[in-house]
């Protein structure tokens, strides 16, 4: 079997990292220019579907753009050679558009105005699909019970938020992340079917 191999010019985590930065750009330059909205969700979501994906990609400074770049680049990177690039892309937008959404509509039940920017949901997808999908984990996790399984997931999960929670951070949004992206690393979905190993004759 043909071992995988990561390449940096066609990786996936680096391409979004890429991505980031570029739009991240456009909406320091927006803010500049009072043109801002845009790149930020918040409520009502339905007034501009454009906010969904825009919120994902885009920062609010270069530091919170650092921040979950890193993130990106060591879970991501470590995905990414197992996974394929059009399902990593996918997971990656759709993780970060969910708990975005989550982050504001939840808070938004209690007539608290929110608004959100920036990749940490799905970074933190990233990590939580790497908690859980890694050998290590599955062996763990096999020797378990489902219930102690999904108690010690969970607890860690928590335990993540409130290390990365803080004013004005996306807190919902980090936990909503780690959940998903566990679900998605129990079932393995990034994963490369031409990485599964075949018998040989």
């Amino acid at each position: 079997m043909k071992r995988p191999t990561l390449k940096i010019g066609s990786n996936p985590a680096i391409e979004t990292i890429l991505l980031m930065a570029l739009i991240s750009v456009f909406a320091w330059l927006g803010r500049a220019i009072g043109f801002f909205e845009p790149f930020v969700l918040q409520p009502p979501i339905t007034d501009g579907w454009w906010q969904l994906p825009l919120s994902v990609y885009a920062h609010s400074s270069p530091t919170h753009f650092l921040a979950n770049a890193v993130v990106v680049l060591v879970a991501g990177g470590i995905i990414s050679i197992k996974a394929t690039p059009l399902r990593f892309h996918i997971f990656f937008l759709l993780t970060g558009v969910i708990s975005g959404t989550a982050n504001v509509l939840v808070p938004g039940v209690s007539g608290e105005s929110v608004a959100i920017l920036g990749a940490s949901g799905a970074a933190f997808g990233l990590v939580g699909y790497l908690l859980v999908s890694n050998a290590v984990s599955a062996r763990l996790f096999g020797r378990t019970s489902s219930r102690v399984a999904v108690s010690v997931f969970l607890a860690l999960a928590l335990w993540l938020t409130l290390v990365s929670s803080g004013v004005n951070v996306g807190n919902l949004a980090h936990f909503s992340g780690i959940i998903i992206g566990g679900i998605a690393g129990y079932f393995n979905i990034l994963r490369s079917k031409r990485l599964v190993p075949s018998s040989s004759s």
